[in-house]
């Protein structure tokens, strides 16, 4: 009963989080254990009751503040400059730019979703059809959960108890190796598509947008650097790079205004909280 229970709200689009929780309170009653009811919302709450999990809403906030204060339009600017005069050249700047933030967000769908507001418009106007576009931009997201920081590395270090630094180590070889794989497939697509060639940027507007795309990559230095060199835990890692965003979108860049916060950290707020109740949800299923 509880697995046709557990298929029928799945199939039935009920929220994963709510599917688990569900779940559960169908095995207890099932199962004629029914104190374990008593001690339900214990076990949500111990689920959650880690400190490496707080790495989850700064990577978030951090990845929301970049957005706000115009450090995500630097990175693109500074990916054009590497690849943007190649054939399909959009596309590929599309990928170098994912493959920057995902070194900095570690969360697939709040990457997805930033750079599908920055790239999918742009290839658009350029020509490039919109299932491609958001197929790019989809697949380059699809490398935050291995490129370091990666939440799911947090998730699983604090689960399985695995030291979450080696794992970040462990995912970079992994990323770059996929990131090198997806643009052989855009090259091979722009060639039979005939996609239009990028314009490499002027040599002014290259050491313009170099300069200033260099205060953004110190956000991933921060992250990496501090957990590699063993300066900080990926949690401080998290909030350093969130207070970083805050001062070169604020005081850098000078695009952060303090009337969006409230909407940046409610954005933030929203979807940390999607993936702390599906832990919730989880930890009652493992228990």
């Amino acid at each position: 009963m509880t697995i046709a229970v557990f298929l029928l709200l799945l199939l039935g689009a009920v929220p994963i989080a709510l599917v688990l929780a569900l779940t559960a309170m169908v095995y207890i009653y099932v199962s004629g254990n029914t104190v374990l009811f008593e001690s339900y919302p214990q076990q949500l709450f111990s689920a959650i009751e880690s400190y490496g999990l707080l790495a989850i809403p700064l990577f978030m906030l951090a990845g929301e503040l970049m957005n706000e204060g115009g450090l995500t339009r630097r990175l693109i600017a500074l990916a054009r400059i590497l690849v943007g005069g190649f054939r399909g050249g959009l596309a590929y700047i599309n990928l170098v730019a994912n493959m920057m933030m995902a070194a900095i967000i570690g969360s697939a769908a709040s990457q997805i979703a930033i750079m599908s507001r920055a790239m999918v418009p742009a290839m658009e106007e350029e020509g490039y059809d919109t299932p491609y576009s958001a197929a790019i931009t989809a697949a380059g997201g699809l490398l935050s959960p291995i490129i370091p920081p990666s939440m799911l590395f947090v998730l699983f270090g604090v689960m399985a108890q695995v030291p979450i630094a080696e794992m970040f180590i462990a995912g970079l070889l992994p990323g770059l190796l996929l990131g090198a794989s997806f643009f052989v497939v855009i090259a091979l697509v722009g060639l039979v598509q005939q996609y239009p060639k990028g314009q490499w940027p002027s040599r002014r507007q290259a050491l313009h947008d170099a300069l200033w795309g260099v205060p953004a990559l110190l956000i991933p230095v921060i992250i990496i650097g501090g957990i590699l060199w063993g300066i900080a835990t990926p949690t401080e890692s998290a909030a350093l790079a969130s207070l970083a965003a805050l001062i070169m979108g604020r005081f850098v860049y000078g695009e952060l205004r303090l009337v969006q916060m409230p909407q940046v950290l409610k954005r933030t707020a929203v979807n940390a909280g999607l993936v702390i109740m599906l832990i919730a949800a989880a930890g009652l299923i493992q228990r």
